[in-house]
């Protein structure tokens, strides 16, 4: 047989998504994770783009704004953020741990900064259904802590 006839033959053609065809919890785990972006409620800070350590930079918390929450650095001065794997690397959860006030508004603001991911509120911290490490620690900081 002639290499070039099984090398065409070989050829897959690419896939193409229908979501109409998508499973509906499928559906509408997609719906919820792509909408419009909701603005935040609360006044972010620029960070300066030079500075080596940026939580040396950012004003305090009382100077900037009243929030309703506060997220507590931990011993070393690192935000409480953490990533989870559990099932063999099938369930990825990001956990934001010291958080004291009002709960229910960090959520709010947190759904919108991971873009409407499940939320688990559990005793103690918050866990967030997929790793939004990056997203949730720049936030952070920019709002100050």
């Amino acid at each position: 047989m002639n290499k070039a006839k099984v090398l065409k033959s070989m050829i897959l053609r690419v896939p193409k998504h229908n979501p109409a065809k998508a499973l509906p919890k499928i559906r509408r785990i997609q719906n919820k994770t792509t909408q419009a972006p909701v603005p935040l409620d609360y006044k972010l800070q620029d960070l300066p783009t030079n500075i080596s350590h940026v939580a040396d930079v950012i004003t305090p918390l009382g100077l900037q704004q009243q929030l309703p929450f506060h997220v507590a650095r931990t011993h070393v001065g690192n935000l409480p953020i953490y990533r989870k794997f559990s099932h063999g690397g099938d369930m990825k959860r990001t956990i934001i741990r010291l958080i004291t006030g009002d709960v229910g508004a960090f959520k709010n603001e947190l759904s919108k900064v991971v873009s409407n991911a499940d939320i688990i509120e559990k005793v103690g911290r918050v866990e967030v259904k997929g790793h939004h490490k990056e997203s949730v620690s720049h936030w952070l900081t920019r709002l100050g802590f």
